[in-house]
């Protein structure tokens, strides 16, 4: 069966290429995809519409555009993560309802975290759902949790020769201060998170282990500092529970 670049169609490259912009930014403007594909600025705009039409790109209110949820599914698909979160859902789901705060599930992509799956708290004031979404992994309690067992080299390979960018002010910032801190998590067997990707949020993690020992990802559970708080004891026993209950049902 022939293939190569005589058999390729010039309009699917030119959709491609576009996704690809967001490889490196986290959107793009119409103007940047026509020069990227070296088209008028018309055409770019009826190709970001198209993409725009099937969900792998969204509007912003900057008229930039930024990655879909469709493609944000096909990524998470990619990464092994969408039919575990199926089974994982009403384990977030009954965690949410009995701590009364948002639950999400996280997976590791190099130095991200991934939020896969997640279910909302049952206050008012709560922290959002964030499926799609992702942030640095030194900067949220599952991204540590999920560090924290890796090998120290495959650790190091990541953080080693660069400085630890993004969260707030309170994150960690340099890899000793991170090596240190997964010290403690992997001796806790719990990652905490104050402040550390936004500010007045709290966390607990753990990491999800199902019924053959295999590392799956994490558990946060977050909500509002000042609520939170007081009950960190109560909502890491609830997280243990809960995480123990998964580990001998699937």
């Amino acid at each position: 069966m022939p293939h190569g670049g005589d058999y390729t169609i010039e309009s699917v490259e030119n959709a491609l290429r576009t996704l690809l912009l967001l490889r490196n930014n986290p959107s793009f403007r119409a103007i940047d995809v026509a020069t990227e594909l070296q088209v008028a600025r018309s055409t770019a705009h009826r190709m970001v519409a198209t993409l725009e039409k099937h969900n792998f790109v969204r509007r912003n209110p900057d008229k930039s555009f930024s990655a879909g949820f469709q493609l944000v599914e096909l990524g998470i698909a990619v990464l092994g993560g969408t039919d575990f979160a199926a089974e994982i859902q009403p384990f977030l789901d009954q965690l949410a309802q009995r701590t009364g705060e948002t639950a999400h599930f996280l997976i590791l992509d190099r130095d991200e975290s991934v939020f896969v799956a997640g279910a909302e708290g049952t206050h008012v004031v709560r922290a959002v759902v964030r499926v799609g979404e992702r942030l640095p992994a030194h900067a949220t309690g599952a991204g540590r949790v999920l560090l924290a067992a890796l090998p120290e080299a495959d650790v190091a390979s990541l953080y080693a020769d660069h400085p630890l960018e993004g969260g707030t002010a309170h994150a960690i910032r340099t890899f000793d201060e991170l090596r240190d801190d997964l010290v403690r998590v992997r001796a806790e067997g719990r990652a905490i998170n104050t402040s550390h990707s936004e500010e007045g949020l709290m966390a607990v993690a753990r990491p999800v282990v199902d019924a053959t020992g295999t590392l799956r990802g994490a558990i946060s559970v977050s909500g509002p500092e000042w609520r939170f708080a007081p009950r960190l004891t109560e909502v890491d026993r609830l997280l243990a529970e809960s995480l123990a209950a998964f580990a001998k049902k699937v």
